[in-house]
C-alpha cells in the first residue's frame, strides 16, 4: 500500500484554521474582556523548591489585584512549520490574558485567543480557578468552538502543586523561582509533571523606553507512572514590580505561537515640551 506524501497530508491538515490554533496551542483562549493594562501586585523575593519535590503553592491577597489585571497582546507563528502553516490558516490575532477576583473569593485566570481572519464567534479558551487561602488550582476548563462546532474540558482539582498555563504565569510572577522548580500542569483534562526554569534576561523596546524581562521555560519531565508533556510554555516577565508577561510562547507539535504584548504609544513631545 502507497503512503501518502508528507506534503499531501500536510496541507489536507492545514485548512482548519482555530481547530488547528488550539491543537498548536493546547494551551489557549478567547473572549472580550476590556482593553487595557492594569498594575500587577509587586513581585515577592525570588524562591527556590527542592528539585525533583512538586513545590507547596502559597497564598495571596486578593486585595492586592484591585480589580484585576489585562493584558492584551498579538500573536502570530513563529516557528517555521507555524510560518508554513499560515499560508493556508490565519498567522495572526489578538490574544487577552487576565487575572480578575471572583464574586465566591476565588481568583480566574484566563488566557484567550482569537483570530483577524476567523469569524468573530470562534475562539479558543484556557481557564482556571485559584483559591487565595492556599494558591492552589481549584477548577480548570479549556473550550473552543469552531465552524459551529464546540467543545469543552472542564476537570475539578484536588491535588497540591498544579497549575494551568495561565494560572502558572500568575504564579511564576508572583514567586519567580530562582532555581529549577517542580509543579504539575493540567492540560486538556489531563495532569502532567513539568519544571519551571529560570534563564537569561533581554531588553524589550516599550514605548520611550526599554523594559527588562527574565526568561522562564516550562517544560515536561519525564516520571515513572506519569504522562510527558510534549509541550512547553517560554515567558518573559518584567523585573519590575507590575511583574508583566510581556511575551508568551506556547509550543506545540512542532508549532510555535508567539504572543507579543501591545506596548503603549510612542506619545511624541509637543513643541513646549522640548527643552
Amino acid at each position: 500500500m502507497r503512503s501518502r506524501p508528507l506534503w499531501k497530508a500536510r496541507i489536507q491538515w492545514l485548512p482548519r484554521p482555530l481547530l488547528i490554533l488550539a491543537l498548536v496551542i493546547g494551551v489557549t483562549g478567547v473572549g472580550v474582556l476590556p482593553s487595557g493594562i492594569a498594575s500587577g501586585a509587586p513581585l515577592a523575593d525570588q524562591v527556590t523548591g527542592p528539585r525533583g519535590e512538586v513545590a507547596e503553592l502559597e497564598g495571596f491577597d486578593l486585595a492586592d489585584l484591585g480589580e484585576g489585571e489585562v493584558f492584551r497582546y498579538r500573536w502570530r507563528f513563529t516557528s517555521f512549520l507555524g510560518r508554513l502553516a499560515g499560508l493556508f490558516l490565519p498567522g495572526r490575532g489578538d490574544g487577552v490574558l487576565s487575572f480578575k477576583p471572583q464574586p465566591e473569593g476565588a481568583l480566574e485566570s484566563r488566557l484567550e485567543i482569537t483570530s483577524d481572519e476567523a469569524d468573530s464567534d470562534e475562539y479558543w479558551l484556557y481557564a482556571a480557578l485559584m483559591d487565595p487561602g492556599t494558591g492552589r488550582t481549584t477548577k480548570a476548563w479549556s473550550d473552543y468552538r469552531y465552524r459551529g462546532k464546540e467543545k469543552r474540558r472542564e476537570s475539578e482539582i484536588d491535588e497540591s502543586g498544579v497549575v494551568d498555563i495561565a494560572s502558572a504565569i500568575y504564579r511564576i510572577r508572583r514567586r519567580p523561582p530562582a532555581s529549577p522548580l517542580r509543579l504539575k500542569i493540567w492540560s486538556d483534562g489531563k495532569i502532567y509533571p513539568v519544571e519551571v526554569i529560570p534563564g537569561p534576561t533581554r531588553r524589550f523596546p516599550w514605548g520611550q523606553e526599554d523594559r527588562v524581562a527574565r526568561s522562564y521555560r516550562v517544560v515536561g519531565v519525564e516520571e515513572a507512572g506519569s504522562r510527558f508533556w510534549k509541550g512547553r510554555l517560554n515567558l518573559w516577565i518584567s523585573l519590575d514590580p507590575q511583574a508583566t508577561p510581556l511575551v508568551i510562547e506556547v509550543e506545540r507539535s512542532a508549532l510555535t505561537v508567539r504572543l507579543e504584548m501591545v506596548p503603549p504609544p510612542v506619545e511624541e513631545n509637543s513643541a513646549g515640551d522640548r527643552g
